[in-house]
């Protein structure tokens, strides 16, 4: 027959209810501080060739870019649209020169919408990349100097550098993605 002196074998609910606090509580712990260093390993060894894969590694569901603010000594990553804390670095030593396509498939010089710091100041941007919640990305020609001329298409094809604007543009054609014949269409 039990008695009041026998040893309890299961825990109270006041007990259960105590250790899934502090689990949760180390749990959230644990978790901002992995964002905190990610984010600041995030920013480590970002090139133009490394950038699409670097914020690739964010998480898939966000708008996720690049902005660099003139005079392009100062990039930031940008995740829905708020700012790392920490992760201020550089791509270019000076300001680039931006491509994109205009309507009649020829190159032309593209230029960037100010943002707004966190003073509220407005700054003109020299360089912006997004990688968009559907897994595609900005479609540019990056030049940054007179031999080097990075190649953004767009879905995640791998950065191309090419040595003229010329080869850049037969480059940065992407007619050969669509489909020729009109049964490719499934009309």
């Amino acid at each position: 027959m039990p008695t009041a002196s026998t040893n309890r074998h299961a825990f109270t609910l006041l007990e259960l209810l105590i250790v899934v606090v502090l689990i949760a509580t180390l749990y959230g712990v644990f978790i901002n501080r992995m964002s905190q260093s990610s984010a600041r390993e995030s920013t480590d060894g970002i090139t133009l060739k490394t950038l699409q894969k670097r914020l690739g590694e964010f998480p898939a569901g966000m708008k996720r870019e690049i902005v660099c603010t003139r005079p392009c000594e100062a990039c930031r990553i940008y995740l829905n649209g708020t700012p790392l804390k920490e992760g201020r670095f550089s791509l270019f030593d000076a300001p680039p020169t931006v491509f994109s396509r205009d309507r009649f498939g020829q190159l032309r010089p593209v230029t960037f919408m100010p943002v707004r710091d966190e003073e509220g100041v407005s700054r003109e941007v020299c360089f912006r990349y997004e990688l968009f919640r559907n897994g595609s990305g900005s479609s540019y020609v990056v030049q940054t100097d007179e031999k080097h001329y990075y190649i953004y298409k767009p879905y995640l094809f791998p950065v191309r550098v090419v040595a003229s604007l010329s080869e850049a543009q037969k480059a940065f054609d992407t007619e050969a993605l669509l489909p020729t014949e009109r049964r490719n269409y499934n009309f």
